[in-house]
């Protein structure tokens, strides 16, 4: 069997190629073993924290505009500062966050904190000061109506009570009577009447009602008796429970 001698042209060429192979295949692994680069860049600062969200009895809902990083932001921590001490409240994985348990109307101080998946963590944000929030406003009225009667005027006297959480404000007292009772003119609210609707609204000087807080105010007309009951006392949408005096 014949043997053949490699000449100086074919083994520069195996050569060549044997290096080419060795890059591509270190290119294509990344590298050498040990050489890649750790990941030490932190997030950047949260910035500008507001109130968002629903409004919800003793929280204080928040978001920010979200914190960038060369490989993601994994998530939040979000502190409470209490007594001059900062403590953890909880952690959100986007930039929202509603702290809850809370006393309604009471100032709470917050920072956030981003990180990412690596542990790095972001400076914190500038602190962040709102109240607890009391909740959305309950409605409701308390009518109390009495009758009675002056010469040719019967009237009927009212004692309109805010019994909600929050201020009236532009009011209208809707009430039905029968059909063939009209009003002739009234006090402490302006009237109006279509058939058996009728309507007593503010006037400047009763425009708001507190809560907890009465207004009073009454309508009279012609009438041989006293007037029945009127039913299905309502201010605005809001209905009313009714105590009806003699």
């Amino acid at each position: 069997m014949k043997r053949r001698a490699l000449t100086g042209a074919t083994v520069s060429i195996t050569l060549s190629l044997v290096v080419s192979l060795v890059v591509s295949l270190v290119v294509s692994l990344g590298g050498p073993a040990g050489a890649a680069t750790a990941d030490d860049l932190p997030p950047s600062k949260p910035t500008g924290i507001w109130e968002c969200i629903a409004d919800y009895h003793g929280a204080v809902p928040m978001c920010w505009t979200p914190s960038t990083d060369d490989t993601g932001v994994s998530g939040y921590d979000i502190y409470i500062v209490e007594d001059g001490t900062a403590r953890l409240h909880g952690t959100s994985a986007r930039p929202a966050y509603t702290a809850t348990g809370l006393i309604p109307a009471r100032p709470y101080t917050f920072f956030i904190v981003a990180r990412d998946a690596a542990g790095n963590t972001s400076p914190p944000s500038d602190r962040y000061t709102a109240h607890a929030q009391v909740g959305l406003p309950v409605p409701g009225c308390h009518v109390e109506h009495a009758t009675g009667r002056s010469g040719p005027w019967s009237y009927a006297a009212i004692k309109l009570t805010n019994t909600g959480t929050a201020p009236v404000r532009g009011w209208t007292l809707h009430f039905d009577l029968p059909d063939d009772l009209r009003i002739e003119f009234s006090w402490g609210a302006k009237w109006s009447q279509d058939g058996a609707h009728a309507a007593l609204s503010n006037l400047a000087y009763n425009e708001t009602i507190p809560p907890a807080k009465t207004t009073e105010l009454g309508y009279a007309w012609r009438h041989s008796a006293a007037a029945p009951r009127p039913k299905r006392f309502s201010l605005d949408s809001t209905p009313c429970t009714v105590t009806y005096l003699p």
